[in-house]
């Protein structure tokens, strides 16, 4: 089985910032003048990225990738549109809020990036693991964990958050 590394686009990949104050009106006018086949939303205020392809009726894929109460607005406002679908980072957050879901969910995995640094872990060796060990995802608790058993082997791997700069060490 071979796997491609690299994603190739038949059309321009263009990435666009705008200042939060004219940021729906920024993106509507582009969305308007580029027609994407596809809008794809996280992170802060995909609200107003759904709303926006409702109006010119682009299907929206909101991926919703933590626990936080913001979600249950943001899938409303995708429960809304008969072209969004939602996507779950994990299970946990799928089981959480696929309930309140009127449209198609899924279940998607991040993958590790490979820009951060991977540790080196013998084959042979078990470890008790936490992708992202930070305070949201109860990464003080894994840390208090691993501190009082000292006899077992943890590993907490950063991935997309960075733990130490939300106060985990």
């Amino acid at each position: 089985l071979a796997i491609k590394r690299t994603i190739e686009y038949d059309k321009p990949f263009h990435c666009r910032m705008v200042r939060s104050e004219f940021y729906s009106e920024e993106l509507d006018l582009y969305i308007q003048k580029v027609r994407p086949d596809i809008i794809v939303t996280q992170v802060d205020r995909p609200e107003e990225v759904i709303l926006i392809a409702k109006k010119y009726n682009i299907p929206a894929i909101l991926i919703i990738q933590d626990l936080e109460h913001y979600n249950f607005e943001r899938i409303a406002v995708a429960n809304s549109y008969k072209n969004a679908s939602i996507v779950f980072i994990s299970k946990a957050i799928k089981k959480q809020f696929s309930r309140h879901c009127k449209v198609p969910n899924y279940i998607w995995y991040h993958s590790l990036e490979k820009t951060v640094p991977m540790p080196k872990i013998p084959p042979t060796g078990k470890y008790i693991t936490m992708i992202n060990p930070v305070p949201i995802k109860g990464g003080e608790v894994f840390h208090n964990i691993a501190r009082s058993i000292p006899t077992e082997k943890f590993l907490g791997v950063i991935n997309w958050t960075n733990p130490i700069n939300q106060g985990v060490d």
